[in-house]
């Protein structure tokens, strides 16, 4: 075993510490024993040199195999007041017995000191006259105490003076600093001076090199230069100069202070110069991407050269931004109304027939199948319905109903075909009556009867039995003898006749009434109808975006571990956090802030959330309370556990409102009249309701058990706009305890028997509702809408009657600004904030033939989900057609897809020549084209249609087709028109009866005139078949205008009803009308045969345009008939 070095003679400074490295190793050849049990001594050779040694053994190994080499160090700590010599030795041993000595001999000097300044020279430049002051920093960098300092003043250059030394003693690494005054006379010659300034304690010295420019210019240069702490030149630091001397200027007699500012930006070498600036003292403001923002002080002075000021920036390792801005958001409550309705006067369904009776051959000489149609007339469907034939005699036989005579259901205004099968043979079928004991039926029949389903009122159960309804089909022979009918056709005020055949044995002509009078059953339905509307709440609600940026600017180490929480406050300290709902809505940079992640050296991470305030926070005072939010920060960097906080941001919090909704219906509605589903939101809290809107679909049928034909239907609203789906009702901001209210129009729709048919009736028995919130991005937030109701009420009188369009609304003027700041209705309470647009762009010009104005609204710049961002605007322009009423405005927007909505009608009013459209402004999450700003939600660019056309629109074209209906005690068939398909259309050279919907979509009473055109069929182009007139329709409501007509040719045709002067599409409608060609019989060539032989008569020339023939029935003018 040796060591290395085996001597060691070391020099060094009293009042130093230094180590050294001693080396052993095991000089045994490959193959030979190691040494264990290492271990090493050190021995104080000199105790009195009162000078400090130890070794650190933990380098050194226990066991050294042959060749292999350890160390331990000798750490030597020497005192101002140690010998000036001492020795020691290192004693090196094994278990094996080996070992070896190290011997170490210091010699130690005296401790000297070493004065430095900082710095070591002064540049500057100064006017004849100036006084220039800087300060030197004087630093003892050696082992040994300076005494007795003092300050030796240049010797060629008397007006370069030194004075106010801060201290004359300085120990190891302690500093102090002095003054140095420029002043040279006037009259001194201009010129370049350099002297030095000696600091010295008589033995040992430091000197600063003062170099002065002394001229006569005011304006000087200064470079910068900017490092960072790892040497780096930082390029694109921005740097602010501000001058230390204020200015005065005088404007307008009075006196503005300034300070001269100026701005520059380092190149790629981190350098930048301000040329040519006034001379004086600065402060300067540096601040670059990554590093810490420093300021200091700069002299610009008269010299030819800029003088360099050299700035080293501190990198930052860990840079935060943490920003906390208010913003709105949308939050929604599901609502579901549900109603029970009763009509109070259905009638029970009745049976129809077409045609009144079957005519069967007398003679029949091969199988005849002969059909009939069954109508049911109700509103309700019949069920189980069947049909039966009855003969005269129970002995009768031959007539049969092909299938077994089961109908089953026909749906209300359905139909069935009857089919009979008549096998050969003679049948004589009596018309009249005959005594079946209890009743007086036809002879021979098709007896069908069916059931309909009636509820008990007060129970709700089906009754036991189901209601029954039945009519007779006459079968019965062709007869001679035709009988004229007069026809009343209350349309045209008038009459005309008719000729049908008999059937044989019938005498006396029938009445036929084209009055819809005692149409139906003579009793009435009981039932319950289940109704079902779905709605959505919006209002705005108060919240806060607050982002975190954090970028690790360490160039090794990683933030481990990286964990952030967000914490709110109030002013005093106390925690809330729990009180808030804190969401987090992006990550990027990170998968996760909750510990488990990293973030590496070098990268960044941005983060999200949105703040949202709880109940309570915001107090009761309007102006709210002061909170504060920041971000608690925690990692693990190199081992070692770091927490900080961002800087904690000021937030206001409002007082929250709470909201019950109450929701009205009237008891009592007729069909067709329409009525109002109120809404009243009452505020009991202490903060404004914002911007609550209610959206609601259709309303739709949940249940219809006894099957009625009908339908509910929204057709309007409020304030508000609505599409073909939707109707959403605007009711603004409502304040603490107070109310607003709105309404949906509602129509109860059935089937228009006619002019002179009675008004179906009807109540609400049950009215009831849920109301559900929506989560907020996965958060159940609490609730703002508390409560909901529902009430019956006597009168739809909850807001005023239904021809009352709420023109109350005022634009109101607040501060005297020229501009509306609020649209309030004093009906309803409404208030809306609304936003006047500086500009309109007119995009097309009502005039002669022109009744549209159309014209764009440009789009409002900024984020509408910040706080108190404008929500509606007010759209005001000059009256272009003050003589026409407007009949609608539509908003059209194009974003996701192109949108189209209808304004509600209390949107628009005219007054003083101008026109008043107030609407929402739109807003999507769609980025508008050119938009460079990055948000959730964007304004967008409307474009408005006014239509000044007339409001009266066609919704509907029906013809009238003919059933009978038979009266079973006499036999009279009553003949009556109906508006549905009964699957048998007017005959060429029928008279019938078209009518056209007329509904009043404007907001102006309507008249006018509707005319009524046909084309196809052998029509070459169109022509006019009537015209009829219609007055005082109010808005909503509707009414049927009717003409009859007559053509002799069967076919397709294609009808048109028109409002007469309106342009507008609505304002036309078509309907397909079907006319039936008649069969033409032939019965061949007249001929002649003997009497007793055998006759042939063809009828095969015999056809049917539109259709075929089914069968053949011939009469021989002697009361005999005969088919085949």
């Amino acid at each position: 075993m040796t060591a290395s070095p085996s001597n060691l003679s070391v020099t060094a400074s009293k009042n130093s510490q230094f180590s050294r490295v001693i080396s052993i190793k095991n000089t045994a050849d490959s193959g030979e024993a190691s040494l264990t049990g290492l271990s090493a001594v050190l021995r104080n050779l000199t105790p009195d040199s009162k000078v400090n040694a130890i070794i650190d053994t933990s380098t050194l190994k226990s066991t050294l195999s042959p060749g292999e080499s350890s160390s331990v160090v000798l750490n030597v700590n020497a005192p101002l007041d140690v010998a000036d010599t001492a020795e020691y030795e290192i004693i090196f041993s094994s278990l094996e017995g080996p070992s070896t000595i190290s011997r170490i001999k210091l010699n130690l000097r005296p401790a000297v000191p070493i004065p430095v300044t900082d710095p070591k020279g002064i540049d500057i430049g100064v006017n004849p006259g100036s006084n220039i002051i800087r300060t030197v920093k004087v630093i003892n960098k050696g082992l040994g105490t300076m005494n007795n300092i003092r300050l030796e003043a240049p010797t060629s250059i008397p007006w370069i003076k030194p004075f106010d030394l801060g201290k004359t003693s300085l120990a190891p690494g302690e500093e102090t600093r002095f003054s140095i005054s420029i002043n040279p006379p006037q009259g001194t010659a201009l010129g370049q001076y350099q002297d030095v300034i000696t600091v010295t304690d008589g033995k040992y010295k430091a000197v600063v090199t003062v170099a002065a420019e002394v001229s006569t210019i005011n304006t000087g240069s200064v470079s910068f230069l900017v490092t960072d702490d790892s040497g780096a030149r930082v390029a694109g630091a921005e740097i602010n100069l501000v001058g230390k001397d204020p200015y005065i200027q005088s404007r307008n007699g009075q006196e503005i202070t300034y300070y001269q500012h100026f701005y520059g930006r380092t190149d790629a070498n981190g350098l930048v110069t301000f040329e040519d600036k006034p001379i004086g003292e600065y402060t300067y403001y540096v601040q670059a991407q990554g590093r810490i923002k420093l300021s200091g002080t700069a002299h610009i002075m008269p010299k030819s050269e800029a003088s360099m000021v050299e700035v080293k920036m501190e990198v930052m390792p860990v840079q935060i931004e943490w920003t906390v801005v208010p913003t709105t958001i949308q939050d929604k409550y599901d609502i579901k109304l549900e109603m029970n309705f009763t009509p109070a006067n259905i009638p029970t369904p009745k049976f129809g027939l077409v045609p009144p009776w079957i005519t069967v051959p007398k003679q029949v000489t091969g199988p005849v199948y002969l059909e009939a149609t069954v109508i049911n007339t109700g509103m309700v469907p019949i069920i189980d319905a069947v049909a039966t034939v009855i003969r005269e005699s129970s002995k009768d036989t031959g007539i049969s109903i092909v299938g077994g005579g089961y109908i089953g259901e026909i749906p209300a205004h359905g139909s069935a075909k009857i089919k009979i099968k008549v096998d050969p043979g003679y049948y004589n079928l009596k018309f009249g009556i005959k005594d079946f004991g209890q009743e007086d039926k036809a002879p021979n029949r098709i007896h069908i009867m069916g059931n309909y389903v009636s509820f008990d009122n007060d129970t709700g159960l089906p009754m036991d039995p189901p209601g029954k309804v039945e009519t007779n089909l006459a079968l019965c022979n062709p007869g001679e003898q035709k009988a004229k009918v007069e026809i009343t056709i209350p349309s045209l005020g008038g009459t005309k006749e008719e000729e049908i055949q008999m059937p044989e044995g019938q005498m006396e002509e029938l009445d036929y009434l084209n009055s819809m009078d005692g149409f139906g059953g003579s009793g009435t339905i009981n039932g319950m109808i289940a109704l079902k509307l779905d709605q959505t709440a919006t209002l705005e609600r108060q919240a806060f975006n607050a982002t975190l940026k954090v970028t690790n600017g360490y160039p090794v180490y990683s933030l481990q571990n990286l964990n952030v929480r967000v914490q709110i406050t109030d002013t005093e300290g106390n925690d809330v956090t729990n009180k808030n709902f804190i969401i987090p809505t992006s990550l990027s940079g990170i998968s996760s802030l909750d510990g488990a992640s990293s973030l590496a050296s070098g990268q960044g991470m941005l983060s999200a959330w949105q703040l949202i305030p709880g109940e309570g926070l915001g107090g009761t005072d309007p102006s709210g309370k002061v909170y504060l939010a920041k971000a608690v920060i925690s990692y693990y960097l190199n081992g070692k556990y770091v927490e900080t906080t961002t800087k904690a941001e000021e937030i206001t919090i409002y007082p929250q409102p709470k909201i019950k909704l109450h929701y009205y219906i009237p008891q009592k509605i007729t069909a067709g009249v329409p009525f109002r589903l109120g809404i009243v939101a009452e505020n009991t809290g202490d903060g404004i309701a914002k911007n609550l809107t209610v959206e609601s679909g259709q309303i739709e049928i949940s249940s219809n058990r006894i099957g009625l034909e009908t339908n509910f239907k929204i057709i309007g609203t409020s304030f508000g706009v609505s599409t073909d789906t939707s109707f959403k009702i605007s009711l603004g901001d409502i304040k603490p305890r107070s109310k607003v209210s709105g309404y949906w129009m509602v129509r109860w729709e059935m089937y228009d028997e006619g002019p002179d048919g009675k008004p179906l009736e009807g109540e609400f028995k049950n009215f009831r509702a849920t109301l559900r919130h929506q989560d907020y991005k996965g958060v159940q937030l609490n609730p703002l809408i508390t409560g909901i109701t529902t009430e019956i009420i006597g009168k739809d009188n909850v807001l005023s009657d239904p021809n009352d369009h709420d023109n109350s609304l005022t634009l109101v003027n607040v501060g005297d600004t020229g501009f509306p700041s609020y649209l309030l209705n004093l009906k309803t309470g409404m208030q809306i904030p609304i936003y006047v647009p500086q500009s309109l762009n007119t995009l097309r010009q009502p005039g002669e033939g022109e009744s549209l104005l159309k014209f764009e609204v440009p789009a409002l710049i900024g984020d509408p989900d910040a706080q108190g961002a404008p929500r509606y605007q007010v759209l005001m322009l000059k009256d272009p057609m003050p003589k026409a009423n407007v009949s609608s405005v539509t908003r059209e927007v194009y974003a996701e897809k192109n949108e189209i909505v209808t304004l509600s009608k209390v949107n628009c009013w005219k007054d003083s020549g101008n026109i008043y459209i107030v609407d929402e402004i739109p807003v999507y999450n769609v980025k508008p084209q050119g938009n460079t700003e990055s948000q959730a939600r964007y304004y967008h660019k409307p474009v408005y249609t006014v239509d000044f056309r007339s409001g009266a629109v066609i919704s509907a074209v029906e013809y009238s087709q003919i059933i009978y209906d038979v009266d079973q005690k006499d036999l009279d068939k009553i003949k009556k028109k109906v508006y549905y398909d009964v699957g048998h259309y007017p005959d060429e050279g029928d008279t019938f009866t078209i009518r056209a919907k007329v509904e009043n979509k404007g907001n102006d009473v309507e008249s006018g005139i509707v005319e009524f055109f046909a084309a196809g069929g052998d029509i070459k182009g169109e022509i006019k078949i009537g015209q009829a007139s219609f007055s005082d329709l109010q808005p909503l409501f509707t009414t049927y205008v009717y003409v009859d007509w007559n053509y002799n040719k069967g076919g397709k045709y294609n009808v048109t009803a028109r409002v007469s002067g309106s342009t507008a599409k609505e304002a036309s409608k078509d309907a397909v009308v079907l006319i039936n060609s008649r069969p033409y019989a032939d019965s061949g060539v007249d001929f002649s045969e003997d009497v007793l032989k055998p006759a042939h008569f063809d009828g095969s020339r015999s056809y049917d345009k539109d259709g075929y023939i089914q069968s053949y029935i011939w009469e021989f003018g002697d009361g005999e008939t005969a088919s085949g």
